[in-house]
């Protein structure tokens, strides 16, 4: 066999494995954009998801502050924490349960919903709303001056608002 006779046999070998790559390469390009289009469908059905889940706690706490208006303090307690396990990240839906909790004389609960509510917000208004409705728990329950002060510093480090700078302070805002 000579050297012609040898690149015909390897010519058509060679355009069929070349025939081969590209249509590998075709594939993999095509799987590659199908998995994509998957994964934008994906992300696309989870944001509704979260707007309809959103929307879906906020009716759960409009109705628990209905039924806190109303004085079912049980009730209420029951829709807020179903809101906030739809979505944790409404911090008026704490500061009701609070309120529930605190009718009911649960100041323990009270104050482990407000904490959970600090723990979900980064603005400082909300914080600072938050810490203001848990030195109101504080006091109500009758908590001792020096749990009250350790609040009020944490509130002053994670707000920067000059209301947390003292317990006296404090009084003075909560007695007007």
């Amino acid at each position: 066999m000579n050297k012609e006779n040898t690149e015909e046999l390897l010519d058509p070998q060679l355009k069929t494995n070349q025939k081969r790559k590209r249509e590998s390469r075709s594939r993999i390009i095509c799987i590659g954009l199908l998995l994509l289009l998957i994964v934008c469908i994906e992300v696309s059905c989870r944001i509704l998801t979260a707007a309809e889940r959103h929307n879906q706690a906020l009716e759960l706490n409009e109705e628990g502050e209905l039924q806190y208006n109303a004085g079912n303090y049980d009730e209420a307690v029951s829709l807020l924490n179903e809101s906030i396990k739809i979505d944790s990240g409404i911090e008026r839906t704490y500061k009701l349960l609070a309120y529930s909790y605190k009718k009911l004389k649960d100041y323990d609960k009270a104050e482990t919903a407000l904490e959970d509510g600090i723990k979900t917000q980064t603005d400082k208004g909300a914080l600072t709303d938050l810490y203001l409705q848990l030195y109101y728990v504080y006091y109500d329950a009758g908590w001792s001056d020096e749990a009250k002060t350790e609040m009020l510093k944490d509130a002053y480090a994670a707000t920067g608002d000059s209301r947390f700078k003292s317990l006296d302070a404090i009084k003075e805002y909560t007695d007007t």
